[in-house]
């Protein structure tokens, strides 16, 4: 299906981009994170990386981030 709004486009790329993530050694949650923002919308935080909302930034990291991989 073809959408008139993006110029009849029918394909995409898909590519990876790194990103630099500052966080503290000894506090490694999602609340020292730079890239968690709140959501006034939603009244709940969100993973700019993961796309998920988090539930405890205070005391755990989302299911889905990258930063566990590297312990």
């Amino acid at each position: 299906m073809k959408f008139e709004s993006l110029g009849s486009c029918d394909s995409y790329i898909v590519k990876d981009v790194p990103i630099k993530v500052i966080i503290n050694c000894k506090f490694s949650f999602c609340q020292y994170c730079n890239q968690v923002r709140y959501e006034r919308a939603f009244d709940r935080y969100y993973c700019h990386i993961t796309s998920e909302f988090l539930f405890n930034i205070k005391k755990e990291r989302g299911e889905n981030c990258p930063l566990k991989e590297l312990e």
